[in-house]
C-alpha cells in the first residue's frame, strides 16, 4: 500500500515537473516567434517563466523597447492569469495568438519608463488622425497637448511609474468585455470598459487591422491624483493661490485647439473641463451603442453630434451632465474640393441702398464666401467672412494683423444673421 502511494505521489510529481517544463517551452515559444515576427519594430528581453497551480503563468525581468517610441520600458513582472490550471497548460498558445476567450487577466504590478523618448500621442498621430485625441489633451502649460521633460521634473518626477490590470470577459449578450486599468500614481489613474461584437478583436489582432473591430459599447473613466494643483503651480506661478485662473485660461485654450480642428463643445461640455481642471475628482464618459460601431468607418461621424449620436453621458465627480454636445466639423476635418463656378449669370434685381441685411440662418449655405455679421443670444457680434456651413455650426473668418482667426459658432445659439449687399443688390465678397 505504502509502495503504490510513493509510486502515485512520484507519478503525479513527475506530471507536474513536466507540465511546468511544458509552459515553459510554450511560453519560450510563442515569445520568440513574436519577438523573430516583431524585430523590426520593437526589442524584447526578458528574464525568467514560471507559473503556479493556481493557472497563472509569469514572465519575469521584461525590458521592452518599442523603436517608433524611442524608450524602454522596465516590467517586473507580467501575469497571464487563467480559470485553473488545466485551463493555462490547454490555452497558453492560444493567448499568445490572438485567442483571449480563455484568459481571465493579463496584470504587470510595476511598469516604469523614463522621460526620454516619443509620446503615445506620437505614436498615435503617425498611424491615425490625430485630431481624435484633441480632446483629452492637456492644454495651457508647456507643449501643446503635454508636458515637457523640464515641467515634469519640476514636480518631482524623473521617470513615470505604475501598473496595469487587464481583464477580459463575457457579457450576458455574448460579447467579450475588456477592462484595461492604469494607474499612473501621481499622474492619475484612467479605466476603459469596451464591449466588442463576438471575435471581432481576435480577428483584428489575427489581420493586424482595425478592419474587423466592432465596438458595442464604451465606458471612459479618469481619477485626478494632485497633477492638476502642481501644473497650476508650475504654469501659473504668478497667481498660483488662484486655481481659477489657470483653469479657464486651460479650459479656453483647449476648446479653441478643438474648434481649430473641427472638434465644437458646447458651454456645458466647457464648464465640465474647467471644473475638473479646478476641483479634481473624478469624470466619466459613458457610452452604449446599441449596434455595434464599425471602427474603421470613423468617418462616418463627421457631421454628427456624438453624445447624441452614441447615446452617451458625461459626468463628473458623480453629477451628470445635461445636454453636452460634440459636434464634427466635416467642413474643417475634411473639406470638399473647391470647384470654381463658371456659369453663374447675373441676376436683374432692383438696385437697393450698400449694406447688411439680415437673412435666415437656412439660408447662409446660399452666402459662403460673402461679408456677414452675426449677433449671438448673448450679444455678442462678430463681423467677418462666412467660410463654410455645416447642419449645426458656421465657420467665420476674420484678418486680423496676426493673420487669420476662424470662429465656429452653433447655430442654435446664434440671434440674427446680415449680409452686406453692394450697389448692385448682389452680397458683396468679403476681402480675403
Amino acid at each position: 500500500m505504502i509502495k503504490i502511494i510513493l509510486r502515485t505521489g512520484l507519478l503525479a510529481l513527475v506530471l507536474l515537473l513536466a507540465s511546468k517544463a511544458y509552459i515553459a517551452l510554450m511560453a519560450y515559444q510563442s515569445i520568440s516567434q513574436i519577438k523573430d515576427s516583431h524585430q523590426q519594430t520593437f526589442l524584447l528581453t526578458y528574464q525568467w517563466i514560471s507559473s503556479d497551480l493556481n493557472g497563472t503563468v509569469s514572465v519575469e525581468g521584461i525590458e521592452f523597447t518599442p523603436y517608433l517610441l524611442k524608450r524602454t520600458f522596465y516590467i517586473d513582472r507580467l501575469d497571464l492569469e487563467f480559470d485553473n490550471y488545466l485551463a493555462l497548460i490547454s490555452s497558453l498558445s492560444e493567448v499568445f495568438s490572438g485567442n483571449f476567450s480563455a484568459l481571465k487577466s493579463l496584470t504587470m504590478p510595476e511598469v516604469r519608463t523614463e522621460l526620454k523618448g516619443r509620446s503615445f500621442q506620437d505614436w498615435f498621430a503617425r498611424e491615425y488622425p490625430a485630431l481624435w485625441l484633441k480632446p483629452f489633451g492637456l492644454f495651457g502649460c508647456g507643449e501643446p497637448q503635454g508636458l515637457s521633460v523640464e515641467q515634469f521634473k519640476k514636480m518631482g518626477l524623473s521617470e513615470i511609474q505604475g501598473s496595469v490590470n487587464l481583464t477580459f470577459s463575457r457579457t450576458e449578450t455574448l460579447q467579450d468585455q475588456f477592462m484595461l486599468s492604469v494607474d499612473l500614481k501621481e499622474l492619475g489613474r484612467f479605466r476603459v470598459t469596451t464591449q466588442w461584437l463576438d471575435n471581432s478583436l481576435h480577428q483584428a489582432i489575427i489581420q493586424q487591422s482595425i478592419e474587423p473591430l466592432r465596438l458595442s459599447a464604451i465606458n471612459l473613466n479618469h481619477q485626478e491624483a494632485g497633477l492638476f494643483r502642481r501644473l497650476n503651480v508650475i504654469c501659473n506661478p504668478s497667481e498660483s493661490k488662484e486655481r481659477s485662473i489657470f483653469s479657464a485660461l486651460t479650459a479656453n485654450a483647449w476648446k479653441q485647439a478643438l474648434d481649430e480642428h473641427g472638434l465644437i463643445v458646447n458651454q456645458p461640455v466647457l464648464d465640465s473641463y474647467r471644473e475638473y481642471l479646478l476641483r479634481g475628482g473624478e469624470i466619466t464618459l459613458d457610452a452604449d451603442f446599441g449596434k455595434s460601431f464599425k471602427l474603421a468607418a470613423y468617418k462616418s461621424l463627421l457631421d454628427q453630434e456624438l453624445f447624441g449620436y452614441f447615446s452617451a453621458t458625461l459626468s463628473l465627480n458623480g453629477q451628470r451632465i445635461e445636454k453636452p454636445e460634440l459636434f464634427v466639423d466635416r467642413m474643417i476635418i475634411d473639406p470638399p474640393p473647391v470647384v470654381p463656378d463658371t456659369q453663374t449669370e447675373s441676376l436683374e434685381v432692383p438696385k437697393p441702398e450698400p449694406g447688411y441685411r439680415q437673412v435666415a440662418i437656412e439660408q447662409l449655405a446660399d452666402y459662403v464666401g460673402h461679408r456677414i455679421r452675426v449677433v449671438m443670444a448673448d450679444q455678442k457680434d462678430y463681423e467677418g467672412r462666412l467660410n463654410a456651413v455645416t447642419e449645426y455650426n458656421l465657420d467665420l473668418i476674420r484678418n486680423l494683423p496676426g493673420g487669420r482667426v476662424s470662429y465656429p459658432l452653433m447655430l442654435n445659439e446664434i440671434e440674427t444673421v446680415e449680409i452686406w449687399f453692394n450697389t448692385e443688390a448682389h452680397p458683396a465678397p468679403a476681402e480675403r
